[in-house]
């Protein structure tokens, strides 16, 4: 089960509860029904751990830093309460994501792989409601593996997991950095991160390479020819000489288009990401991701030749909150 501080407090079971992922860069919070999951409410803006962390630090008040970061949370769940249909009544706040790190609220321990799906012991710390902040609030941790870390992810393994009931397979987390979750008997046993994502932006935007490549604006933001090249390439090139090839065609003269630049680079970053899923050959691969990067890396495994399944999840529901209302449900805050 879920292992939790909460200073033996009696919990109470709750219709709803609000569930709040907060990253790095990002901020989300919804309010959702603890029976079926159901989004009732959301905001989310771009004001993450990192530049409230930044704040807290240049903060020369009388707030402890738990008391600075509920301040910003009350008046994000004001605003929510703003645009709810529902009267929030105090439910609990469970919060996954960069909360919980050395930035956060307050720094959780990673839990130890492996961790079991249908009974994930994920370490959680209950910050107890105050006058000033009268919400009970739970921390949840990441995952560490022998040399790898998550934080925030986990908690989408669970709630991919409560739709799917995977038994085994390779969960692809598409993001900045990327994440490829090996699961064997409903058990999470490897995962390995990939920073995709965040060397594209550098290579496109900070290298020599940045007057080679610019995307299309007039694209449908559909893979082309030139992205599956990209992908191609990777499988049989050294990625450094291919990176820098782009800069060399555009000098010789071999191509000009910014736009087929720009698809290919992001070919040759996700090719060489596939790499080692290709020669391992596990599938099923459950791939999961914003729609856009969803259709760059199916597009991708497809060239490979490797199976892929895209959960569809309901359009009022939310993986994060699905999988935080497990963790709620383990500790016995929810139905």
């Amino acid at each position: 089960m879920v292992a939790a501080a909460l200073d033996d407090k009696t919990v109470h079971t709750t219709p709803f509860f609000l569930s709040c992922d907060w990253g790095t860069s990002s901020f989300r919070l919804r309010l959702v029904t603890s029976d079926t999951g159901r989004v009732v409410a959301a905001i989310e803006n771009d004001t993450g751990i990192k530049i409230t962390y930044k704040r807290w630090t240049a903060y020369g008040g009388s707030l402890s830093r738990i008391d600075f970061y509920e301040s910003f949370l009350m008046q994000k769940i004001e605003e929510l309460e703003s645009i709810s249909p529902v009267d929030l009544d105090h439910p609990p706040i469970i919060l996954s994501g960069m909360a919980s790190s050395s930035i956060g609220i307050k720094e959780l321990a990673y839990a130890p792989l492996p961790f079991e799906l249908d009974n994930p012991e994920l370490n959680t710390e209950m910050v107890e409601a105050t006058d000033r902040f009268p919400y009970d609030l739970y921390l949840v941790s990441g995952l560490h593996s022998s040399d790898d870390v998550m934080r925030g992810e986990e908690t989408e393994l669970l709630g991919l997991h409560s739709t799917l009931n995977v038994t085994d397979g390779l969960f692809l987390l598409a993001g900045t950095h990327s994440k490829h979750v090996v699961v064997e008997e409903r058990t999470v046993i490897a995962f390995k991160t990939y920073m995709t994502g965040e060397l594209f932006d550098v290579l496109s935007s900070q290298s020599i390479l940045t007057h080679s490549v610019a995307a299309d604006r007039n694209s449908t933001d559909d893979p082309g020819r030139d992205f599956i090249k990209g992908v191609e390439e990777a499988q049989r090139e050294n990625l450094l000489h291919s990176l820098f090839g782009i800069r060399a065609r555009e000098l010789i003269g071999d191509t000009s288009d910014k736009g087929n630049n720009y698809g290919f680079l992001s070919g040759l970053l996700i090719g060489t990401e596939l790499k080692e899923i290709k020669r391992a050959e596990r599938n099923p691969v459950i791939l999961w991701g914003s729609h856009q990067l969803q259709r760059y890396y199916a597009a991708a495994l497809d060239a490979l030749g490797l199976d892929v399944i895209r959960p569809v999840i309901k359009a009022e529901e939310d993986v994060t909150s699905l999988g935080q209302r497990t963790v709620l449900r383990l500790i016995n805050i929810t139905n």
